[in-house]
């Protein structure tokens, strides 16, 4: 009977010890699952955090990526309009050229019809009427008969004059 009692107790105390390592083993299963869920969810969170960092840093780079262009864009708006001025200033110079080069032309226009007016001035005075080259024509014809006679006059006084000799 002790050895029933003796073998009772051993059973009773292995039972308890199987008994207590399931507990403990469930509570740590029960423990290790808590720590896993926490973990996931610190893991998503940190997941999380990290997007959220880098959507942060993607717009600080997209801030200075717009900064530099709108710097950009304001130098190139100052640069037009600077050119803006030189091309009306250009404009201007080559607008008073044209109102310099017409007047010039006018002048030039002026001055040629002035000679051809006074070349043709010159030619009418050179140019004989028909009325004047007959009138010129009918005194050569006098002239070259006034000559005939002075040639036939001047070749008898020739032979006079070699006939007295």
């Amino acid at each position: 009977m002790a050895l029933c009692l003796f073998g009772a107790l051993v059973l009773g105390f292995i039972i308890a010890w199987l008994l207590s390592k399931y507990l403990i083993e469930k509570k740590y299963l029960k423990r290790v699952d808590e720590l896993s869920a926490h973990l996931l969810r610190s893991e998503d969170a940190v997941k999380k955090l990290k997007e959220i960092n880098f959507n942060r840093e993607e717009n600080v780079n997209a801030k200075e990526y717009n900064k530099s262009l709108l710097q950009k864009n304001i130098e190139l708006e100052t640069l037009l309009k600077q050119n803006k001025k030189e091309i009306n200033d250009l404009e201007r110079v080559l607008i008073k050229a044209e109102r310099v080069i017409e007047e010039k032309n006018n002048k030039i226009k002026f001055l040629e019809n002035e000679h051809k007016r006074e070349n043709l001035e010159e030619v009418e005075k050179l140019v004989m009427t028909k009325d004047q080259f007959s009138y010129i024509e009918v005194q050569l014809l006098e002239y070259q008969k006034k000559i005939a006679k002075l040639e036939e006059i001047n070749r008898k006084l020739e032979e006079k004059c070699l006939v007295n000799k």
